[in-house]
């Protein structure tokens, strides 16, 4: 443990910075977004009760992908670049080494974004943990952590600086726009709803949770015997799994 103690000071220290800035937008959106709710429960930007959890949720959600992919760009050039064998040779596990990386560059911003949103959030207003926002902020939350792990994983095993902002490009901006087009050109049909359609927007709602319950189930009446949020879940599992072995196994720099 002290040698992940001994990495985890390390990144945290070069990335300060990042991580501060992050906590000050956060704060200053949120912040601003309060007061217009406290003063007229409605805020300008025309949302209804609790949509300004909404907004500030979108915003911190996209400023907190930012920066992890930003973070996962610094870890790869570093090992793309060989200084990773410095750790390596003090001995530093690989595996500590990783997950020093995982949490630095994925639970950190994610805890972060908690803590400035929700907490925040409840002493603003302590009845938005009954609505709906309150809910599609906590599926944003694992659709988050699950498209990052993605990044993350692909990040690790090609070892490239320009892999995390490629993936994470893929993942949320090219990816989800693919499969809205793809669901509304299946959905063009005599029938109601065709298997396609319906394949397709499960698998939608496994990679974003947030989305398909914002988009998907307020257009179409689907209904699965087990909802996709609980396969991302279990995905999530996995694939921490799936890292752990992968970098204790088979993680190499040269």
């Amino acid at each position: 443990m002290s040698n992940l103690s001994a990495i985890l000071d390390f990144i945290f220290t070069r990335h300060l910075k990042s991580i501060t800035l992050v906590i000050i937008i956060i704060e200053f959106i949120i912040g601003y977004v309060a007061i217009q709710e406290i003063g007229s429960k409605g805020i300008s930007f025309g949302y209804s009760h609790g949509g300004y959890f909404s907004f500030v949720s979108f915003l911190g959600g996209l400023i907190v992908a930012f920066l992890s992919v930003y973070l996962m760009t610094s870890m790869t050039r570093e090992i793309s670049n060989g200084v990773v064998t410095l750790y390596l040779s003090q001995p530093i596990r690989r595996v500590e080494y990783i997950f020093g990386w995982l949490l630095a560059s994925i639970i950190t911003p994610l805890l972060l974004l908690w803590f400035g949103i929700a907490v925040l959030g409840l002493i603003v207003s302590p009845d938005i943990i009954y609505t709906v926002e309150f809910y599609e902020f906590i599926l944003l939350m694992l659709e988050l952590y699950f498209n990052l792990l993605i990044c993350f994983s692909v990040s690790i095993l090609f070892k490239s600086a320009q892999v995390p902002a490629l993936a994470g490009l893929g993942v949320f901006i090219i990816l989800p726009f693919v499969f809205i087009i793809l669901i509304a050109l299946s959905s063009i049909s005599p029938f109601q709803i065709t298997i396609i359609e319906y394949i397709l927007a499960y698998i939608f709602g496994i990679f974003y949770p947030q989305k398909y319950y914002s988009m998907i189930v307020s257009s179409y009446n689907l209904s699965y015997i087990v909802e996709p949020w609980i396969i991302t879940t279990m995905a999530v599992v996995i694939m921490h799994l799936l890292i752990f072995y992968y970098s204790k196994k088979y993680f190499e720099v040269s």
